[in-house]
């Protein structure tokens, strides 16, 4: 599922279901979640998302909106893992 700023546009129960999603898809992938508000200086919200596995990694994402903080741990797991995965692959062929 891609999403990248499409994610702005979404109804509030649409950005929940979305959340859920990513949250699940995380899961399935091995990763432990925790998220938490915070107020900044200046009173503004602040999220912060969480995630860790039990190989030791893990991921943190902030965001002035829920939302965009799962889609950053999301986007970054994955990539980070991609990396990985591409690595191991290569490493296989010699």
């Amino acid at each position: 599922m891609t999403l990248h700023f499409g994610w702005l546009l979404l109804c509030k129960n649409c950005r929940h279901r979305v959340r859920e999603i990513v949250a699940d898809n995380l899961k399935k992938r091995g990763w432990s979640l925790g998220w938490v508000s915070l107020l900044d200086g200046e009173g503004q919200t602040i999220w912060v998302v969480d995630a860790h596995c039990n190989d030791g990694n893990r991921f943190v994402a902030r965001a002035d909106e829920k939302l965009a903080a799962f889609i950053e741990l999301d986007t970054k797991e994955r990539r980070t893992y991609r990396f990985r995965r591409n690595r191991v692959e290569i490493g296989n062929l010699s």
